[in-house]
């Protein structure tokens, strides 16, 4: 039980939420362009919002060949750690950790790698909208909102947790230092949608 004492999956350590709403001062009754007609139907009433996002990966459990023979290669059957930093200067898609810092372990032995000892790749992201509000009558407006989500396309890497060298030799699989995937797959790529409220 002592082997298996490590982080939780879902584990991130550091996260930084921020947001700010921002009303733009143009139009009747703002500081720029003080006028009606026209010239406030452009550009008076418009509040910019952003919302970012930055935090770090999640916790990645590497796994081994069925070394101990318990017919399950995870998730206590783990790599043998060899002293060096898994952590590359440069990490890329191509090669995220160093494969000299793992080993397998030999037959009727358990490797020596923590639970969930390695963090994966972190998170950014910045949403950001545009609203603007027209003024119909009386306690009535229409509200348009342009509202952009990871709007500088920001790719947010997946490393598969369980990531395995799945065989008894010290050959690493084609995948185990690879990043094949973004957060949540193709949602995670720049979105753009525009909607309209009443309010009355």
């Amino acid at each position: 039980m002592r082997c298996s004492y490590g982080l939780s999956e879902f584990d991130v350590r550091q996260r930084l939420t921020a947001s700010v709403l921002y009303s733009l001062p143009l139009g009747r009754g703002r500081a720029f362009l003080n006028r009606g007609g026209i010239v406030h139907a452009l550009v008076g009433g418009w509040q910019l919002s952003g919302i970012l996002t930055k935090q770090t990966g999640l916790p990645i459990n590497t796994t081994a060949w069925d070394s101990a023979g318990t017919g399950n290669t995870a998730p206590s059957n783990r790599l043998n750690a060899t002293g060096i930093s898994p952590y590359l200067a440069n990490p890329s898609i191509n090669q995220w950790f160093n494969p000299a810092a793992f080993s397998n372990p030999v037959g009727g032995t358990y490797g020596t790698m923590g639970r969930d000892a390695l963090t994966g790749p972190g998170l950014t992201n910045l949403d950001f909208a545009g609203i603007k509000e027209f003024s119909l009558k009386e306690r009535h407006r229409l509200q348009l909102r342009v509202e952009t989500f990871n709007i500088f396309n920001h790719p947010n890497w997946q490393m598969t947790t369980g990531s395995s060298w799945g065989t008894s030799t010290n050959t690493p699989a084609g995948t185990f230092d690879k990043i094949t995937s973004t957060i949540n797959g193709n949602n995670s790529m720049r979105q753009i949608q525009v909607a309209m409220k009443y309010i009355f």
